[in-house]
């Protein structure tokens, strides 16, 4: 599929923008506590979102949303 352009929740804040592509997208997460679960929720101007809960055990920690 084509990229997508969404905003980004983490825990029902949100915390900027992200472009996604289907190789992936990368962003970082300011103020997110490890060793607890979060959610991380994107949403496009199409009204279609993209929901995954994660765990962080250590920085650097990649979330997988499909």
């Amino acid at each position: 599929s084509s990229s997508i352009y969404g905003r980004v929740y983490i825990d029902g804040n949100r915390i900027g923008n992200a472009y996604l592509n289907p190789n992936g997208c990368l962003f970082s997460l300011a103020n997110v506590k490890l060793y607890q679960e979060h959610i991380v929720r994107i949403e496009t101007d199409w009204g279609i979102s993209y929901t995954e809960r994660f765990y962080p055990t250590y920085s650097g920690y990649t979330v997988t949303i499909y």
